[in-house]
């Protein structure tokens, strides 16, 4: 870890933008994990994933943190009574309008990627590249390993 800190500090001393080590960082799962005695970041996935949370909170401005999914609970809080959803899209419906044929066209969502669903999915055991969702299971697109479906 100490190696690890060295490494980050000299790469923020010479211009990697922190955003970049967020982006990377934030959702590496190793053990210890889970609840924190910090209130702005409930639940941490790893000691990494927690540090670059602390980091990405304290120095990034709040446009930067939410475009990678990093809230404070006062922005959470803020979001649940502007009427938003865990997504930050409106919860309000829109009625059905008709067409010109007089057909009714529904509103319809926009489907969400399956990889920003599910963008926890483990690392591969075997080459180290975020495996995507296949079914119950998870695949590796670069090396066609599998988190143990067949």
């Amino acid at each position: 870890m100490d190696a690890f800190a060295i490494a980050v500090s000299l790469g923020l001393q010479y211009g990697v933008p922190l955003e970049a080590y967020v982006k990377k960082f934030v959702n590496t799962r190793f053990e210890p994990s889970g609840i924190t005695d910090d209130r702005e970041v409930k639940f941490a996935s790893s000691l990494i994933d927690y540090i670059f949370r602390r980091l990405a909170i304290e120095y990034l401005p709040s446009k930067t943190r939410q475009d990678i999914g990093i809230y404070t609970i006062a922005e959470r809080n803020a979001q649940l009574e502007d009427g938003h959803g865990a997504f930050g899209g409106e919860q309000t419906r829109e009625e059905p309008i008709a067409d010109a044929e007089g057909q009714t066209v529904l509103p319809v969502d926009k489907p969400t990627p399956v990889n920003d669903v599910y963008g926890d999915a483990p690392m591969c055991v075997t080459c180290g590249v975020q495996m995507v969702r296949a079914g119950s299971c998870h695949l590796c697109q670069s090396c066609g390993a599998t988190s143990g479906c067949s």
